[in-house]
């Protein structure tokens, strides 16, 4: 398959390498350049949530103020979340609203989720390459592999600004309760675009130019049905169909305010999610700042979060595989949420030395926020299962465990390696690693 972005990515650097475009040693010239182009608004706390949040404190005065392609992205987020097809692979108007354009004045309300995203540093890199094509080519490599991996998590892109998009994501069929899977998509789609800036962008630019303030800076929130209202904006030809809300305009206020590579979530999608740990010690309400009597909660998604989501198709030998079920419907890690209430099935696979005895795949399912805080401290939640291994062939082993979907929020199941003797006594497998598997229940 012809690899257009790994394509594209050679062309810059042998563009760079032709122009002998290199970065700057001279520590006077970065430090003029680092405290004239400050790309951050704020002060960092070290304050975190325990779990997949960082708090950080904003201010704000006022709310006015690789190895991918276009399409194997695709694929590949087909292979890590189930398939799924584009909602829209152009830009503009959201379809779900194109019947807005055929009457100047009718007006729609629906929930939308919405993303800001924006390249930093850009004004200093072109300070640095006196080369407009370079810069080009290397700010539309950074949009053009965003565009990739939202229009793959069903988001819409609805405007590009510059080096900045704005996305939609949303769809009539997820109206009600299955808007949470809308919200899912909008985080999980900025992760991997963040995934992609450090280990591509910054990682094979950093011989050519100073990526010290080059990145990402993504906003995201989530606006219910009844608190968003779409209309066409303009006159004549001169149109747009778009998004008014409150928390449409806040989500582009995040992105202003967050830090280089980092995703701000507001209050109203970490609810929606139920990213919430509310009864931990370390939990802190941290505020964007529009007035002295209007503030608003932001928080970070932290980098455990990232660095969780799947990021290889193939799984080694001595790694445990993990794969879920409801019903018969394969549920795929990270993805669409779960109904409480309804039966999840885990099935473990190992390929390790054949023939091995007293193996046991031990399950541990893992509750976050505030419902399963109640029930832990009540004794209400489970010890961990230890299940037989079951040699199905040469060197795989398996076992399988079902849970009930209970709690609102993000879930793991632990999945490690014991092996039991002759005398009863249990040794995990250190050379095998633990494995987890997230699970989102609404």
């Amino acid at each position: 398959m012809k690899n257009n972005f790994e394509s594209a990515f050679n062309d810059i650097k042998n563009i760079l390498t032709k122009e002998g475009v290199k970065k700057s040693q001279n520590p006077i010239e970065k430090k003029l350049a680092r405290e004239s182009f400050q790309s951050r608004s704020g002060n960092l706390s070290l304050e975190s949530d325990t779990f997949f949040l960082e708090s950080t404190s904003y201010q704000l005065n006022t709310i006015a103020d690789d190895d991918l392609n276009e399409d194997n992205v695709s694929e590949l987020m087909n292979i890590y979340f189930g398939s799924r097809t584009f909602i829209h692979n152009g830009i503009g108007t959201h379809p779900d609203f194109n019947e807005i354009g055929k009457e100047d004045q009718k007006i729609l309300y629906g929930y939308t989720s919405t993303l800001f995203i924006d390249i930093i540093g850009s004004t200093k890199l072109s300070f640095e390459i006196d080369n407009p094509l370079i810069v080009f080519r290397i700010k539309n490599y950074i949009l053009r592999y965003s565009i990739a991996i939202i229009q793959a998590f069903g988001g819409v892109v609805h405007r590009i600004m510059g080096d900045a998009i704005l996305a939609f994501f949303r769809s009539n069929d997820n109206e009600g309760d299955k808007e949470v899977d809308s919200a899912i998509d909008a985080i999980n789609s900025a992760s991997y675009i963040i995934k992609f800036m450090n280990s591509k962008v910054i990682n094979g630019l950093k011989e050519y130019v100073n990526t010290e303030e080059l990145g990402l800076r993504i906003g995201i929130e989530h606006g219910d049905k009844d608190a968003v209202l779409w209309s066409s904006y303009g006159i004549n030809n001169t149109r747009e169909i778009t998004a008014t809300s409150f928390y449409v305009d806040v989500a582009a206020k995040l992105q202003q305010a967050t830090e280089k590579n980092t995703i701000l979530i507001g209050q109203n999608i970490k609810r929606k999610i139920g990213l919430d740990n509310s009864q931990s010690s370390h939990y802190s309400k941290v505020f964007l700042k529009f007035d002295e009597n209007a503030k608003y909660r932001a928080f970070s998604l932290s980098q455990k979060y990232i660095d969780s989501l799947p990021e290889k198709a193939i799984i080694d030998d001595n790694e445990i595989e993990i794969k879920a079920y409801v019903g018969d419907v394969q549920y795929y890690a990270f993805s669409k949420s779960i109904p409480i209430g309804e039966k999840i099935t885990f099935k473990a696979q190992i390929r390790s030395q054949p023939n091995q005895k007293g193996l046991f795949f031990v399950f541990t399912r893992i509750n976050h926020g505030t419902a399963s805080w109640f029930a832990k401290n009540n004794g209400k939640t489970k010890t961990p299962s230890k299940i037989p291994a079951i040699e199905k062939e040469n060197g795989v082993y398996t076992a399988e465990h079902s849970e009930d979907a209970t709690y609102k929020g993000l879930h793991s199941m632990k999945v490690s390696i014991v092996k039991k003797n002759t005398f009863n006594e249990e040794t995990e497998l250190n050379f095998i690693p633990q494995a987890h598997f997230y699970v989102f229940i609404r």
